[in-house]
């Protein structure tokens, strides 16, 4: 009987223990936001990103009701205000568009739903949860995203081994590179809060940093590798961790010595992607620098929104310019270059003034937090610069993600910007 007495004590106990330490980490807010985060770059699981943003967007409708003038105070501040003027832009876009049905159809999903209509409904649904939790969200939700796309990748390698497709020969996992980019930084603050006595953890981190260098070389994908080595240098410099800098370098010193030996085969993919210097026909009269020249004969008012305008317009135009280096439309492959086209130099300022708030808040919002969490502002910042203003400079992004970006980055600061008012 004591015994009994005993065991279902220990189970209470143990219970409470429990419940004390979901209700010290997570929120509802939180783990509904942090699912879908961490789902966003995985594959062939799209009902259940519909049902976290669906339980996200009941989150903020509660929220809402329940407490309408705290909702509204979290939605006043700069980076809104920024996000209200690109909005305004992009309308723009559409009503100066040669077809206006056209280019509503193709940015209404990728726009108006995941940038503007996503960033409010994060913002509101952790509007009244602790900075905190949001810092160990943010931080949690990158690492398993990371974890996810990292194990889902390792098996379609192993099924293409299986089809004797060997690693680093096709451009088949180029897709995930976009992920990579996203959820990278938080690999690195990873690394930045292992202490050497932790063995286990210490070993685990090193395979999922292996792993995912395995996948970001397999996806073949220049831009990329350039992206993650900007983060990289830039996050560690931040942080200031000298020793993992310096062995770095190290690594990086033998790693192009062994591909200028030849030690990875002079044929192989993977060494051609690795020496080949040239921007791809980007530059001159490229992808990118035909783009330019037709934003110039348009520069102030834009042409529309619309990845068929810009092809058509492209290729009635090619026959004017013979120099082009391809006769038919690729894209920009800029996305400053994509919103110039679109909205003219009303869409480029907007989209600049909305990059540079973002760049400035967040690292604000770094350097006063206080603790081990305050990587997750250095994250926010570190991902948002790979992704836009390194991978964006060079490759065609796609600017749904740029709602989780804002929605994060507004519920992070709002304590900062409550105690300045």
């Amino acid at each position: 009987m004591v015994q009994n007495t005993s065991q279902k004590s220990i189970s209470h106990s143990g219970k409470v223990m429990f419940k004390e330490t979901v209700k010290t980490h997570l929120s509802w807010g939180t783990f509904f936001v942090g699912g879908y985060i961490a789902l966003v770059y995985v594959t062939g699981v799209t009902r259940y990103k519909n049902l976290f943003f669906a339980l996200m967007a009941l989150t903020a409708l509660y929220f809402l009701i329940k407490n309408p003038k705290g909702c509204l105070s979290a939605l006043k501040n700069n980076i809104v205000l920024a996000l209200g003027i690109l909005t305004l832009a992009y309308l723009y876009s559409i009503v100066i568009s040669p077809d206006p049905k056209l280019s509503f159809s193709e940015i209404k999903t990728p726009f108006f739903r995941d940038v503007v209509l996503s960033s409010l409904i994060i913002t509101l649904a952790l509007s009244h949860t602790d900075t905190l939790k949001i810092q160990k969200m943010i931080i949690g939700s990158f690492l398993f995203g990371l974890s996810f796309i990292t194990l889902k990748e390792m098996y379609l390698f192993y099924l293409d081994y299986q089809n004797n497709i060997m690693p680093f020969t096709n451009y088949n996992h180029r897709n995930i590179s976009d992920g990579i980019i996203f959820f990278f930084p938080a690999l690195v603050a990873l690394w930045h809060f292992q202490k050497p006595q932790h063995y286990v953890r210490l070993t685990l981190t090193t395979l999922l940093i292996l792993a995912v260098l395995f996948i970001l070389l397999g996806t073949l994908a220049r831009g990329a590798w350039l992206a993650v080595f900007v983060m990289f240098f830039m996050m560690i410099i931040m942080n200031k961790n000298w020793k993992t800098l310096i062995a770095s370098i190290v690594f990086i010193c033998a790693a192009v010595f062994a591909v200028k030996s030849d030690y990875l085969g002079q044929q192989s993919t993977l060494t051609y992607k690795l020496e080949q210097t040239d921007s791809s026909h980007r530059y001159g009269n490229g992808i990118q620098g035909s783009a330019l020249t037709l934003i110039l004969e348009n520069p102030i008012k834009g042409y529309g929104a619309s990845n068929k305008i810009y092809d058509q317009i492209y290729n009635d135009n090619v026959k004017n310019y013979p120099a082009w280096t391809f006769k038919t439309s690729l894209g920009p492959h800029n996305i400053f270059l994509t919103i110039w086209f679109s909205a003219g130099i009303f869409g480029l300022g907007a989209f600049l003034f909305l990059v540079i708030s973002y760049l400035k808040q967040s690292a604000q919002e770094w350097n006063t937090s206080i603790g081990c969490y305050k990587q997750a502002g250095l994250i926010l910042f570190i991902s948002f610069f790979g992704y836009f203003i390194v991978r964006g400079n060079f490759e065609s992004v796609h600017l749904n993600i740029l709602g989780i970006y804002l929605g994060l980055l507004i519920t992070l600061c709002q304590q900062r910007w409550n105690k300045t008012i």
